[in-house]
């Protein structure tokens, strides 16, 4: 007989290539999951101490950065990773030529938000000011390749020792503020403070592995990587606006407070989205092995991480209802009590964010790439004509109707505008009647156990 512990180990066993992308893997959501925890510790206590109208500018001045800085990277992060995996000799042409088209458009898109930032009418000084040194962080970013090199040798834990220092270091720095009466110019510092700091302390502690002064460009590599990419740049900006853009528009439509009040609502709701991504990575491998299977094993398994992430994001979504008034009452205050409507009506688009993980993977699996690109600028469409429409009548609440019929619209209506994506589009409907089916089969069940009880 055969010794079951010899068995375990045998299961357990890995290959090193296998255990260091166990380990690296194991390293970025270590680092997600602590950022969570602390991140949202840390926002309660400045939403609290700065009050709806301030922590509304301070979000406002966030988003506003974001949604500009979401050309910086080119759309490059995933394709850099992919030539280094293929071509390491090449390394410091491709870091120095990837990083040389980042600060280019980094410089353009701070000297914009610069421009913008004494453009816009309405705005006080501070938060013109806060605006400029948050977005002070896109002229660092042409470091974050160097992040993208450690991806590549599957060594995260380099980039996040380093980011996680700089992010520990800024949330001990806000809470400081805090603690001395701060004004909101030195959040807005904080946090570029985190961004640049990360990106420092990446450099110097790996100097001896990674030189600039190696670094070359290559005008033949930076035409064909910006050729390919810039499907990726339209998807990456128009998914930076349908997260960011409502608190942009509650600013010029409404006012800072209704900022800030929704900021909390929707922080308390994005904060489950980091479950679908893990869920659905620790899935993709399988998922590439079933297609292999034929396509009753691969819709099968996909149909079965549908549901899963559905099931998961419905028990989300009826407990952050119903916890919703108590949360936001101890955690924020009376000043946030507005937040609960909002946050109610948020948390539901939760069921086609944690859908749209799977859908991710599936359209990586089948090579649908432009149908990522497609669904992202159709979500960002949605969520503006309906923010124009309703964030006049209802505020914030308008603002999250918009958010729900976003995510509804770029996860699950437009599969069935194509035929290559209408086979998703018919399971994640399976799914969202999952709970009816599951009704009616446990009512069928009782009925048949009463009749033969009766017999």
């Amino acid at each position: 007989m055969a010794n079951p512990i010899a068995k375990i180990k045998s299961k357990l066993s890995m290959t090193p290539e296998k255990r260091k992308i166990f380990f690296n893997s194991n390293w970025q959501l270590m680092d997600k999951f602590l950022r969570l925890g602390i991140n949202l510790i840390v926002s309660i206590w400045i939403a609290r101490y700065l009050g709806p109208e301030q922590f509304g500018q301070y979000n406002f001045a966030i988003s506003f950065v974001t949604i500009i800085a979401a050309v910086v990277p080119l759309g490059l992060a995933n394709i850099i990773v992919k030539e280094l995996v293929e071509h390491p000799d090449n390394k410091n042409e491709i870091l120095g030529t990837v990083s040389t088209l980042r600060m280019v458009s980094g410089l353009i898109a701070f000297a914009i938000t610069v421009a913008l930032a004494f453009a816009i009418p309405g705005q006080d000084a501070m938060v013109r000011w806060s605006i400029i040194i948050i977005a002070a962080n896109m002229l660092f970013q042409p470091l974050d390749v160097i992040s993208q090199w450690f991806d590549s040798t599957v060594e995260a834990k380099y980039a996040v020792y380093a980011k996680g220092i700089a992010f520990l270091m800024t949330s001990v720095m806000k809470v400081l503020l805090i603690v001395f009466h701060s004004s909101l110019i030195w959040f807005a510092a904080s946090y570029a403070l985190e961004l640049i700091l990360g990106y420092l302390f990446l450099l110097f502690t790996q100097m001896k592995r990674v030189s600039l002064t190696k670094w070359s460009f290559n005008w033949k590599l930076g035409k064909r990587l910006t050729n390919s990419s810039w499907p990726l740049i339209v998807a990456g900006i128009s998914t930076i606006i349908y997260l960011k853009i409502d608190q942009v528009m509650l600013s010029y439509m409404i006012n800072d407070t209704a900022v800030g009040i929704y900021a909390v609502a929707a922080r308390l709701s994005e904060v489950w989205y980091v479950i679908p991504t893990v869920v659905a990575a620790s899935y993709f491998p399988s998922m590439i092995k079933n297609k292999k299977l034929g396509p009753a094993v691969y819709h099968a398994e996909l149909q079965k991480l549908y549901n899963l992430l559905f099931w998961f994001a419905l028990a989300i979504c009826i407990a952050v209802t119903l916890m919703a008034k108590p949360v936001i009452s101890i955690l924020y205050g009376k000043a946030y009590l507005e937040s609960i409507s909002i946050l109610v009506i948020h948390v539901w688009a939760c069921l086609f964010i944690f859908m749209r993980a799977a859908l991710n993977k599936w359209i990586i699996s089948e090579g649908l790439y432009r149908f990522e690109l497609i669904s992202q600028v159709m979500g960002a469409l949605t969520k503006i004509i309906i923010n124009l429409i309703l964030i006049p009548l209802f505020g914030g609440m308008g603002a999250a109707v918009g958010t729900v019929f976003a995510f509804i619209v770029s996860s699950y209506a437009f599969t069935f505008m194509f035929k290559e994506t209408r086979v998703s589009g018919v399971m994640m409907s399976k799914t969202l009647i999952s709970p009816i089916t599951a009704l009616i089969s446990r009512l069928k069940a009782g009925k048949a156990k009463l009749s033969t009880n009766q017999e």
